[in-house]
């Protein structure tokens, strides 16, 4: 109750078309997008369904169309609902949404993540994982990457993800 008013405030003051969230519960997000009538958004739980925090994905509706999404789990079993196996005490994932801006005609992928907070292999095999992923969708569209990475720029997981070697 405390946070809503600043963060609507905020997003009202920026006005992006498209925005990612990390940490957000279910009634939290539900609060956001009743005040945020323009907006949309898609997201899970990372326990699974409503279960757990969310890195929800919430974009403009009379601009972008969701053309398609999915979630996966940044461990050895991404596709196990809620599974942690990289030594990590919270469960951690990826939601991906491809869109259509209307705007301009073109499609793009936007991909919304938060890495773990303690564990630096974690925060590396993410990286790796979020990369292979990307390059499985059609590496031929934008990527929109983002994320609570619980890294800096000289941090491991940075340099993975911005190598320049798709």
């Amino acid at each position: 109750p405390d946070r809503l008013p600043l963060v609507l405030q905020c997003i009202k003051k920026i006005s992006p078309d498209i925005m990612g969230t990390q940490e957000g519960l279910y009634s939290q997000l539900k609060e956001l997008a009743a005040d945020l009538p323009e907006y949309d958004w898609i997201g899970l739980g990372r326990e699974g369904g409503s279960k757990g925090e969310f890195m929800a994905i919430f974009y403009r509706k009379s601009r972008l169309d969701p053309l398609a999404f999915d979630h996966f789990w940044l461990s050895d079993t991404p596709d196990v609902i809620g599974s942690s196996t990289w030594g990590n005490s919270c469960r951690r994932m990826v939601t991906w949404v491809r869109f259509l801006d209307r705007k301009t005609g073109k499609e793009f992928y936007h991909l919304n993540t938060h890495f773990d907070h303690q564990v630096q292999v974690a925060r590396e095999k993410s990286a790796d994982l979020v990369r292979e992923r990307i390059q499985e969708l059609r590496p031929v569209l934008p990527v929109v990457l983002t994320g609570d990475f619980n890294a800096g720029a000289d941090n491991k997981a940075h340099e993975i993800l911005i190598r320049d070697d798709f």
